[in-house]
């Protein structure tokens, strides 16, 4: 079978994201093969990432020398890959980035090709760039936003406003967790040092490790595949760290896939909490079934039903609801999150995370816990459902932080955890403790 070119798996992504707005991690994985090699996928996810990122200074440049309002979805995602190489391509010249996107579009949509090849040169000429006039006048340009997200962000939080998109528009950090079955800080230390992959321990939790990128020797990824470490951000530990799981628990993971903080639960427990697995798609089950084999936990038990009905035939002191969320507080990581959500997708996760919490108390034991998490830091999905909750359900009271390695200043006004994506290369999110009162 024929190596297939670089170009034309960037273009394919991007054509089928901005023309079905499916999620571009799903994209990326259909489309970029194992067999392609470590540089080409380098080079395609800068590409694909970079474009939906950026999109809107993207379109800015183009729309500018276009005399059409509106531009067919091929011709505009083949002046996306053009016009983000010659904004922020640097180590390839404009030429190169013009004349290669003109070759692609002749084999993707031959009848648009000296249209492209037009604007690319008049953009190569006299581009709008990124500058801090233009940060300052327009930032939802800037920052490349829809106006309702960059207004709600200014809302709730004003003053971090550019810091959090500032933080959110940068390729996102690599963290890893070390599975404490497998390894320890010491050995994978080690590991890293004699493979030159450059690291930086976390100052708060002390199993995470901050990595440059993934290196070309397949390293890192080969640790995964071993179990020895899990791709994982620190905001999640603190999550897990505010659940405070002990062996005498008994843990319910409500909506538990991919399983990243089931398995830090285990691990923390040594394996011995009486930890239940639950999630709605029984291939993500199985899926942290074959993780959870991987890295060497056992002992635990897993269902598969809806976490909106699900009904236990025992109750739990201890329920951890990660909750299906914007990810809002991860577009750094997931930029496609800005132009695939909406006003009314968000009332309808909104209202989903609600009627979870709603259910999953039945499932509680006397005096026992709720950990309400999303990685959102959208109001909607957060305070106010913990306060209307509160406001329905008057034998239940939001429980005080005591835990020391969660620092005061992600402490919020409700007394859960709120972690804006500003901070330290942490993605956002929200937490906070609701207990039983009997």
């Amino acid at each position: 079978m024929s190596k297939k070119n670089p170009r034309d798996i960037i273009f394919d992504t991007l054509y089928a994201f901005f023309s079905d707005k499916k999620s571009l991690k799903i994209l990326i994985t259909k489309y970029i093969k194992d067999e392609t090699s470590y540089t080409d996928k380098a080079f395609i996810l800068n590409i694909v990432k970079g474009v939906v990122r950026d999109k809107r200074i993207l379109d800015e440049n183009i729309y500018q020398y276009s005399k059409f309002k509106k531009i067919d979805a091929r011709t505009l995602t083949l002046l996306y890959i053009g016009t983000y190489q010659l904004l922020f391509c640097d180590s390839v010249p404009d030429y190169a980035s013009i004349n290669t996107t003109v070759e692609l579009s002749k084999r993707k949509h031959k009848k648009s090709f000296n249209f492209i090849n037009a604007i690319l040169r008049k953009i190569s000429k006299s581009a709008l760039k990124k500058t801090d006039q233009l940060k300052t006048n327009r930032p939802e340009i800037y920052f490349s936003y829809p106006d309702w997200i960059l207004n709600k962000i200014r809302r709730l939080y004003d003053n971090k406003l550019y810091s959090i998109c500032e933080s959110s528009s940068n390729i996102p950090p690599i963290w890893i967790r070390i599975n404490a079955f497998k390894t320890n800080l010491a050995e994978l230390s080690q590991i890293l040092i004699k493979n030159n992959i450059s690291f930086s321990e976390d100052k708060l939790l002390s199993n995470y490790i901050k990595i440059d990128k993934f290196d070309s020797k397949n390293i890192i990824l080969d640790l995964i595949k071993k179990g020895f470490i899990y791709i994982q951000n620190p905001s999640s530990g603190l999550v897990v760290n505010l659940l405070s799981p002990s062996k005498n628990d008994t843990i319910l993971d409500a909506c538990s896939a991919p399983g990243g903080k089931a398995a830090f639960i285990a691990e923390l427990n040594g394996g011995g909490a009486n930890l239940t697995c639950l999630d709605i798609n029984k291939k993500r089950i199985n899926q942290i079934k074959s993780n959870f084999s991987i890295m060497g936990i056992k002992d635990t038990s897993f269902i598969c039903e809806d976490s909106i009905r699900f009904r236990a035939n025992k109750k739990y002191n201890k329920i951890l609801l990660d909750l299906p969320c914007s990810s809002s507080g991860t577009i750094r990581k997931n930029p496609d999150i800005k132009w695939t959500l909406s006003k009314n997708s968000l009332k309808n996760i909104q209202k989903t995370q609600y009627d979870i919490l709603n259910n999953m108390k039945n499932n509680l034991a006397k005096k026992g816990e709720i950990i309400y998490s999303t990685c959102s830091i959208f109001n909607d999905e957060n305070h106010k459902n913990i306060e209307r909750f509160i406001a329905e359900n008057d034998d239940f009271h939001i429980s005080k932080i005591n835990n020391k390695n969660i620092p005061e200043n992600f402490i919020n006004e409700l007394g859960g955890i709120t972690i804006l994506p500003d901070e330290n290369g942490y993605e956002g999110m929200f937490a906070i403790k609701i207990k039983k009162n009997v």
